[in-house]
């Protein structure tokens, strides 16, 4: 929108003005939502060290965060995408309760992210112990499967099969009743 383009060219003008300033809206709106300290450097102009400095600086206060070595994303970018993901992985603990969780890839191709920014993200929700992940699912840290009462009985008997001799468990046939 011709405001949203208002907008964006006074934030820059603004941030032109001052170095750190100037790095910091270019990560803030990074195409890919992240950015590198090589790449940043080409695009403000200025010597990589100076860039990476400023970089430093602005982790060490909570205002980027690094996906990785080489990534850095600005916080309230990390923070809206964090939530979509959260979002997206709770909708799907609501569909089906009874999942570990859902499956990675399903979630990186609906996230639309870079493969690097994805696992970026699901690196920084586990570390704050938003999410729980293994290699192939991605799962919201307090989620719990449940299964309808029809379920839970079965699983009860099945688990009870397995109790009752623990080195001899039980035929595929004694567990279809």
């Amino acid at each position: 929108s011709h405001a949203g383009v208002v907008e964006d060219t006074e934030q820059r003008a603004q941030a032109v003005r001052h170095p750190r300033d100037f790095v910091e809206y270019c990560i803030r709106v990074a195409h890919d939502y992240a950015v590198s300290a090589k790449h940043l450097a080409l695009r403000v102009k200025l010597p990589i060290a100076q860039v990476q400095a400023y970089i430093d600086e602005m982790v060490q206060v909570a205002k980027l965060v690094s996906l990785d070595s080489a990534l850095f994303m600005h916080s309230d970018t990390a923070q809206g995408l964090g939530e979509q993901i959260l979002d997206r992985v709770g909708k799907h603990h609501q569909e089906e309760p009874a999942s570990p969780g859902i499956d990675m890839e399903l979630l990186h191709r609906a996230s639309e992210l870079h493969k690097a920014v994805f696992h970026g993200l699901i690196t920084m929700l586990e570390s704050r112990q938003k999410i729980t992940h293994t290699e192939s699912k991605v799962a919201l840290a307090a989620h719990q499967t449940s299964f309808d009462p029809v379920q839970e009985e079965q699983f009860r008997n099945i688990e009870a099969l397995f109790q009752q001799d623990a080195f001899k468990p039980p035929k595929p046939q004694d567990l279809s009743t």
